[in-house]
This record gives structure tokens, sequence and C-alpha cells, in this order.
């Protein structure tokens, strides 16, 4: 049998496969009655297979689940301390890192949209520059398979590029060619993505009034909710100036909000503490 291993630059600790099994659902149905086989995961509910192959992370990605009358219910989890880094891709900022490629460092291959965890599993949600990848008529389902797994009164962070940056103005104006891609140069990869696979496409662009618009159709309650610029490049102090007399035209919007616990309100709890992705980097589950 093989475990799950958490990697940091200092340490390894053994993780049991079995801790990631009690937590796990099948994502087409939400059924906890799961066959786990030698290569294989088996839902007993729907009869649905997904590939788990030795050494390698679960295969569990749907791209649709059935109509509610097909859903199922399961017991929630107890909860943990991990921190789930949504669409992580190659730069992980979780302890508990899923994709929808099968990348180095993802624990969990998965559709964000259909997560395949137990309700309350995660502590904190981090959903960075994964936003503007789906529709906007998939957003809201997104937002609440976000509140779904994490526990009561657990953080959500949300980092997506803003529409109104001064960037896009800047690059409108120029009109030159981005180059970020080689291969396939665009005017603005921050607005369209840089399209190197199937999946880094930008579906959507938000500023700030839409994205606080769906976090509270969503059911999200907002802590805080204002743009950044960390990265200045070229004219850093020029930019970086403009950026403090024009905070609406800074590159990134940052959302963080809650899960509210029931008969709870965001007066209740205690402000919660951001995370700053691009450098606090916790150990994450990988398999070895």
């Amino acid at each position: 049998s093989f475990r799950l291993v958490i990697i940091s630059n200092y340490y390894l600790f053994m993780v049991e496969k079995e801790q990631l099994i009690k937590h796990l659902v099948c994502p087409r149905c939400l059924s906890d009655q799961l066959n786990f086989e030698s290569q294989a995961i088996i839902c007993s509910h729907c009869q649905r297979e997904y590939k788990w192959l030795e050494n390698q992370a679960p295969l569990l990605t749907i791209f649709q689940r059935p109509k509610p009358d097909q859903i199922t219910s399961h017991r929630p989890s107890e909860g943990t301390d991990w921190v789930l880094d949504v669409g992580a891709g190659a730069r992980q900022g979780g302890t508990f890192n899923i994709d929808i490629r099968p990348l180095s460092g993802i624990s969990v291959v998965c559709n964000g949209l259909f997560l395949p965890f137990r309700d309350h599993t995660f502590k904190r949600v981090l959903c960075n520059q994964m936003l503007e990848h789906v529709r906007y008529s998939e957003a809201i389902q997104l937002l609440k398979e976000l509140q779904r797994v994490i526990e009561p009164g657990g953080v959500i962070e949300i980092w997506t590029p803003n529409f109104q940056a001064l960037g896009i103005l800047i690059a409108w104006l120029r009109g030159n060619i981005d180059f970020s891609n080689s291969k396939s140069p665009s005017l603005y990869s921050p607005l369209t993505g840089l399209q190197e696979y199937p999946e880094n496409v930008h579906m959507a662009i938000w500023n700030i009034a839409l994205l606080k618009h769906y976090a509270e159709r969503s059911g999200i309650a907002i802590e805080v909710l204002k743009t950044q610029q960390k990265y200045f490049g070229k004219g850093r102090k020029i930019k970086k100036a403009v950026s403090m007399l024009l905070p609406k035209r800074r590159g990134q919007l940052y959302l963080r909000g809650r899960k509210l616990p029931k008969d709870k309100t965001s007066k209740d709890l205690k402000l919660s503490q951001p995370t700053d992705v691009w450098k606090d980097c916790p150990p994450h589950i990988t398999y070895r």
C-alpha cells in the first residue's frame, strides 16, 4: 500500500491513504458508498468507476451531475486542517491541491465545479486565478461548491484579474503584441489566458461590483473585497504611485469571505487572516 506524502522544504510527513479515503465521495452523485479496488474507485450508488492507479492521484473528473433526485446524501466530514487550492496548477498554495490536469504535486484530479469531497472537509479554500476560467453561468455553482466542502465558519479566498485594471487600458492604447505565449501570441494575456493548453482560456471577466454580486448571490459572507497590485515590472515607482492614486485600477481582485455557521452572522466571527499565495507555500499533499 502507498501513502500520501506531505512535502515541504524541510521535512517529510507520511499521511495514510485512508485519511484521504474517508473524506472522498462520488463527484457525480455525492454518495460516500465507495468501493476502493486495486486501481479504481467504484460508486455503489451510481455505478460510476474512476481510475486510481498506484502512486498517482485519483482521477475523479466529471463534467455534469444528474438531476437532483438522483443525487444522494452523505455524512459530513468531521473536518481537517487542510487548505484546499482549487485549480492549483503548477503554483500550488494549499496543503491539498487539485486541478483538472494530472500535474506533479496535485492531490486529486477533478473538476472544481464538481468536487469529490464530503461536506465540511476543509478549513480554508483558495481559488487563485481560477474563477475567470468558468462561464458566468457556472460561477454560482463553483462558489456554492466551494462553500459545501468547507467547514462552517471556514474561509474562502479568491483572486482573479481585474477587468478595470490600468494594464488593460495601457494594452489598448499601445496595441502591442503580448508574447507571454510565444507559440500563440495575443494582445493581453491576463484578459484572455495564455491558451497554451485547452483549459487555460478565460471565459469571464470580473470587476469589484460583479464579483460582489456573485459572491453575495452564492451566500458567501464577504469580509474583504479589494484590488491588489504586487508586481509592477518596468517603471515600478511610477506604476506604484498610480496604483495608490487609482486603487480600482490595480491588476487583481481579491475577495475573502466566510461560510457562516447556522444562526451566526459575520459579527459573531473573528476576522480571518489573509493568505499570501505568492509567498506562503504550506506543505502540500502529493503521491509517492
